[in-house]
C-alpha cells in the first residue's frame, strides 16, 4: 500500500489538503466516466456524447446514463466486468457525497489541540441524516486514495 499522505497529528491545515486532495482526485473519476462513456458511444460522436454526459450535473444521473449505453452496447463478459465496477461507482459516489455535503467540526484533543473533521450539522433533522460517520484527515486521505484507485481502474478498463 502506498504510504500515508500526512503524518499524525494532524494539523487543521492537514485536513483540509487531504479534504481538497479527495475532492479533486474524485474530479478524475468523472473524467474516467466520460472517457469510458465516449469509448461505447457512437464514433467520432464526441460533442453529442459531452451534451449528453455533461447537461447533468449530478453524479447519479451521469453515472445512469453510462449503465444504460453499457448494459446496450458491451458483450456478456465485459458487462459482468462494467457491473463490478459500477457498484463501486456508486458507492463511491455516497461517500464524495458525504465529503461535498457535510459540515466541518472542531473537536479539541486530550493534548489540547485541535482536529478537524466533517460530520453532520446539527442543525439537520436526526430523520434526514444519511451517515453518522465522521470523516477526519485519515479518513478524508483514504477516500483520496481509493477514488485513484477506481479512477485508474475505470481508465484501464476503458483502454481494454
Amino acid at each position: 500500500m502506498n504510504q500515508p499522505l500526512l503524518r499524525e497529528p494532524f494539523s487543521p491545515d492537514d485536513f483540509y489538503r487531504a479534504f481538497g486532495i479527495a475532492i479533486l482526485v474524485w474530479q478524475f473519476v468523472e473524467s474516467q466516466l466520460f472517457r469510458f462513456y465516449f469509448s461505447i458511444h457512437e464514433p467520432g460522436a464526441l460533442n453529442k456524447a459531452g451534451m449528453e454526459f455533461y447537461v447533468e450535473h449530478s453524479f447519479g444521473p451521469k453515472l445512469w446514463l453510462v449503465h444504460k449505453h453499457a448494459l446496450a452496447r458491451l458483450a456478456s463478459e465485459r458487462l459482468a466486468e462494467w457491473k463490478v465496477i459500477y457498484g463501486e461507482l456508486a458507492a463511491a459516489s455516497i461517500e464524495r457525497n458525504a465529503l461535498a455535503h457535510l459540515t466541518v467540526v472542531a473537536e479539541f484533543q486530550s493534548d489540547n489541540t485541535l482536529s478537524l473533521a466533517l460530520a453532520p450539522s446539527i442543525y439537520v433533522p436526526q430523520a434526514l441524516v444519511k451517515t453518522e460517520k465522521k470523516y477526519d484527515t485519515a479518513e478524508c486521505e483514504r477516500l483520496a486514495r481509493s477514488f485513484e484507485d477506481l479512477a485508474r481502474r475505470l481508465d484501464v478498463f476503458t483502454r481494454t
